[in-house]
Order: C-alpha cells, then structure tokens, then sequence
C-alpha cells in the first residue's frame, strides 16, 4: 500500500500528465468508404474532373497541415491542472483516510484522462496503469470482528 500511495505523491504522475497528447479533432479524419463500380457518365465526370484538378493545381497551392486537437491549447493546460488537481485532492484524501474520495478523486483523473488524451500512447498508458493500481488501494481495510481479535491476542499454554 505504501509503495503506490508513494506514487501519488511527489512530482512523477505530474510530470507524465504534461506529457500526454491529446486526441486530434475527429472532424480533420475523412472516413473512407468502398468506391462503387463507375458507369460511364460517371467515368466521364470523373476523367473531367481530373482535368480541371490538373490545370488548377498550377494556380492554387495546396498545404497539408497537422490536425489540431480539439481544444484549443488553453483549454488543454485548464485540462492538466484539472487532473493535477484531482491527484492532489485523492492525496488530501489519503492523509485523512477517506477511501470514497480518493477513489472518486481517482475515478476522475481517469475518465478525464482516457476522454481527452491518446490512449495509445506510451506515457498514457503508464500514468492509466499507475492510477489503476493506486485505484486497487482500500484506506480503510476491514477490521476483524471482536471474537477474532481476542483470539489472536489469548496466550495458549
């Protein structure tokens, strides 16, 4: 238990989170669909096409550029100090032994992280597993029952 309520505090999840990437606009990704059987009009068109394409490629100069994430670059740094704020406060709660808050804390800070950031990335996936396992922890154990405690401390001769 020490050693993953050790991870929470200090700086190492902190610093992963500013290392996560965030997932791209779903609007800058075209779905492709199959290309159906062309008749001949349509070839026409589309040899037609081709060419106005062709002679325009000379006038107009096209840029691809990467796609940009969903939220502006605010917004993502808002983010970060919203999951941050979220280990901090499941760290208060460690401290004084509040098992709900911790895990809804650390509920949050997961849900927040898997909704806005690739989950196929390595760091992603380290910090996700980290926070997991941090989530396996119970602060507050179950106790024995009366009966169990004054047999274990009876001295048998």
């Amino acid at each position: 238990m020490d050693k993953h309520i050790g991870q929470l505090s200090g700086d190492m999840i902190s610093q992963q989170i500013n290392t996560l990437s965030i997932i791209p606009s779903q609007a800058a990704i075209a779905p492709t669909t199959p290309q159906p059987t062309e008749s001949q009009p349509v070839q026409l068109l589309n040899r037609l096409f081709a060419s106005v394409v062709k002679a325009l490629k000379d006038i107009v100069i096209i840029r691809h550029q990467a796609t940009e994430p969903i939220l502006p670059q605010e917004q993502v740094t808002i983010l970060r100090f919203n999951i941050q704020a979220k280990l901090l406060q499941a760290e208060l709660a460690v401290m004084q032994r509040q098992n709900k808050l911790y895990q809804a804390c650390l509920t949050q800070a997961i849900d927040l992280i898997t909704k806005h950031f690739v989950s196929n990335n390595t760091a992603t996936a380290n910090v996700l597993h980290i926070l997991q396992e941090l989530q396996q922890t119970n602060l507050q154990p179950d106790l024995p029952t009366l009966t169990e405690s004054l047999t274990a401390t009876t001295i048998k001769s």
